[in-house]
């Protein structure tokens, strides 16, 4: 994958930083674990059903689940439905910046 942090973008403070925090991450209040569990605990570390952002910005797809997240497990209804978002946000990313060489990556990468 091309970027991630650690650091929540609430915590820096460069130009980049606050241009994504206002498109994309604005309201991080309904974000993060919401302690239901509407398909059942898979784990005993399991937390619950996540809700999370999905955005465009700087020719890039943005997700932000408002905490720090190890792993997340969806069923197939929910893989798809996330698949849409995700295939919508890359052609808003591509719209953003339509001259940046789209890479196609097959498998896992590092970049």
């Amino acid at each position: 994958m091309s970027n991630h942090s650690e650091i929540p973008l609430d915590g820096l403070h460069d130009e980049g930083s606050r241009k994504l925090l206002k498109a994309i991450f604005d309201s991080q209040a309904s974000l993060g674990a919401t302690k239901q569990f509407p398909e059942g605990a898979v784990t005993s570390s399991d937390e619950g059903e996540i809700k999370f952002r999905v955005g465009a910005e700087f020719g890039r797809v943005f997700m932000n689940f408002g905490k720090p997240v190890s792993w997340i497990g969806m069923t197939p209804t929910q893989v798809n439905q996330l698949c849409s978002v995700l295939m919508s946000a890359m052609n808003n990313a591509r719209m953003l910046d339509p001259d940046r060489k789209q890479k196609e990556v097959a498998g896992t990468a590092k970049v």
